[in-house]
């Protein structure tokens, strides 16, 4: 089914709802073509290999030593989509709670390409959820050790309850990798945090950072401001930027040197 519309009578929570579909926009008659169908989302692992060779891939190679990584930097994607299904999140819409990733193996004759041929010395993960399987996360750094190769990885975003809740051996494994983590944190409120369904309590993100913290990992936290908050929860926006502080402030006290 196709449909016109006048690009200046959509509102902006039409455009978000139409975002994920394919859509043709004309200039001239300010009409925006919309073709309504469910995306096709399917195993990852059946695309071809990245092809670099078609790049001059030294434009995508960056120096990040300022910022504690290799002088020879390239950001990444293994996976997409993800599972979870927070209310702010465009995945929601884009991939509808879906995800797939990379086999072990493929991910990790990439990054041995890329280091091999390419001199990468460090790999930033772009992922929406790097760590959504953790059988996977486990195959891709035993396997780079086996092949002997040793580089950080950063811009790991994971949740902070799977950061809670993954047991030793796995850290053992991953901690000569992992340089730092980001974590969506999204508010200071538990009932905020309940309404946009993540699944999480303030107290999550205390743990994460202590367990990160015992393991040397740099943690980094995302916030939100000024959510649609429904009448009758008493919450302003002066309200959430003293909760999101109060938080923020805690998780800086639970430093490196002393928990």
């Amino acid at each position: 089914m196709m449909m016109n519309m006048d690009i200046n009578g959509l509102s902006h929570q039409q455009l978000l709802l139409s975002s994920y579909t394919a859509a043709l926009y004309d200039k001239e008659t300010l009409k925006l073509s919309i073709e309504e169908k469910e995306m096709i989302f399917e195993d990852i692992n059946n695309f071809p290999e990245t092809p670099y060779h078609l790049i001059d891939l030294n434009k995508y190679i960056y120096d990040c030593t300022a910022s504690g990584f290799g002088s020879r930097t390239i950001a990444i994607y293994t996976s997409q989509g993800c599972p979870w299904k927070c209310g702010f999140c465009a995945e929601n819409k884009v991939t509808n709670h879906r995800w797939s990733g990379f086999n072990p193996k493929r991910v990790v004759d990439e990054v041995k390409s890329l280091v091999e041929k390419n001199g990468v010395n460090s790999i930033l993960i772009y992922d929406t959820n790097f760590v959504v399987n953790k059988e996977r996360i486990r195959g891709i750094f035993s396997g780079l050790k086996e092949k002997g190769i040793i580089v950080p990885f950063g811009f790991i975003n994971a949740r902070a309850d799977w950061i809670s809740d993954l047991d030793e051996e796995t850290w053992k494994l991953i901690k000569p990798y992992i340089k730092d983590v980001l974590i969506g944190a999204e508010s200071g409120s538990d009932k905020l945090l309940d309404f946009i369904d993540k699944g999480i309590t303030v107290e999550d993100l205390f743990k994460a950072k202590r367990v990160l913290q015992k393991h040397d990992i740099t943690a980094g936290y995302s916030f939100m401001i000024g959510l649609p908050i429904p009448e009758g929860f008493n919450i302003s926006v002066d309200d959430e930027f003293r909760l999101n502080m109060q938080v923020i402030k805690k998780l800086n006290s639970i430093d490196y040197d002393n928990n």
